[in-house]
């Protein structure tokens, strides 16, 4: 479960922040708007700078996720997601219905409200939100069996990774900081993120206190976006959300991102994969200066991408066809759009890929 809820916020920011320099696009009037659980936000710190949503539920019915449901089968012929759901009794295919995924850069979003001991002044950088139906009884028990480490907390049992060999004190405290946790708050609603962070949620869980309810500019943001995305992210300072999301392993793009995003005042990104892929993403900029620099920048990113594919993915071309990047004064506008036919069609050529790939390199390792 740990891994599950922490892997899924991840993949969401990640998603989220690779896209961001793809599209800001405004909803129709008449359309309705992402609805926020208030009792979710409310579990938020006030210094949220960027917000995710996955709206789960309507998220199991696209083809992506299906897609990834199969790759999730291992090599032998054993889905491992289904044998986790046999031995825990948690499936989240079917008992997860929401996820927010909010990340700052203020440390001070992570000092617990109330007054009691807790680990003020940690640094961190996000905190998830899972809502559903959870076995708690269970689940606890199986990560109690795996040896995870539990640390009370005001009553609540908070889990972290399994203790694992350490020299000195100093690093076993380090490690017992750095890594991640979570907690269920009850058998509907579960948090994962940095131990400050999941402490500071349960002291707003009892008793209330500033939180992300107190910061509407955001939050009408992500209400403006249609209901209808299955992802969609909002954020007061995109140049950090990229800089976090891209690769570490491209430190140049990393900071040429960062650089350009950092003339953003604010972004947007929606996704909808009902039919096919529909994605719109964007911010507000400086000056019409930055936008046609932004702009061009985008440009920049698929042409390049479309000469590196042309050759080697030449099934993903029609992804770089449904490109439409737009600048209006200081907004940016980029939109990607690939019907479902075309979409379908990619996703089946990516799966003989992974397949013809995955045979190959079965085929090298054999002994014989």
């Amino acid at each position: 479960m740990r891994k599950w809820i922490a892997g899924a916020a991840l993949a969401a920011v990640a998603v989220a922040g690779v896209a961001l320099y793809l599209v800001r696009g405004g909803p129709p009037a008449q359309a309705q708007g992402v609805v926020l659980d208030r009792a979710m936000v409310a579990l938020l710190p006030p210094q949220t700078t960027s917000l995710v949503g996955v709206d789960v539920e309507r998220l199991k019915g696209t083809p992506l996720y299906r897609y990834f449901e199969d790759q999730a089968q291992a090599g032998n012929g054993v889905n491992e997601l289904e044998q986790f759901t046999a031995r825990t009794g948690f499936d989240p295919r079917r008992d997860v219905q929401n996820l927010l995924v909010a990340s700052w850069t203020d440390p001070a979003a992570l000092v617990p409200t109330a007054p009691t001991p807790g680990p003020a002044g940690l640094s961190g950088e996000f905190v998830a939100v899972a809502r559903g139906q959870f076995n708690v009884p269970q689940l606890s028990q199986q990560f109690k069996d795996k040896k995870a480490a539990v640390e009370p907390y005001r009553g609540f049992e908070v889990f972290g990774p399994a203790a694992g060999p350490a020299r000195g004190r100093r690093r076993a405290e380090s490690q017992q900081q750095d890594h991640g946790r979570f907690v269920f708050l009850d058998d509907k609603t579960a948090v994962a993120g940095t131990r400050a962070a999941v402490l500071a949620a349960i002291d707003r869980k009892l008793g209330g206190g500033p939180s992300l309810l107190d910061k509407p500019a955001l939050l009408s943001r992500a209400q403006a976006i249609v209901g209808s995305n299955q992802v969609w992210a909002v954020s007061d300072s995109p140049g950090a959300f990229v800089t976090r999301a891209m690769p570490k392993q491209s430190p140049g793009a990393t900071s040429n991102f960062a650089r350009i995003f950092s003339s953003l005042k604010g972004s947007t990104f929606a996704l909808d994969l009902t039919n096919g892929l529909d994605l719109k993403a964007g911010g507000e900029c400086q000056s019409p200066q930055d936008a046609k620099t932004l702009g061009d920048a985008a440009r920049g990113v698929a042409a390049l991408g479309r000469l590196s594919v042309s050759q080697q993915q030449p099934e993903l071309m029609v992804l770089f066809d449904g490109i439409d990047v737009q600048e209006r004064n200081t907004e940016l506008s980029i939109a990607v759009h690939l019907d479902a036919q075309n979409f379908q069609k990619l996703l089946e050529t990516t799966k003989t890929r992974h397949r013809t790939q995955k045979a190959s390199l079965d085929l090298h390792s054999s002994p014989l």
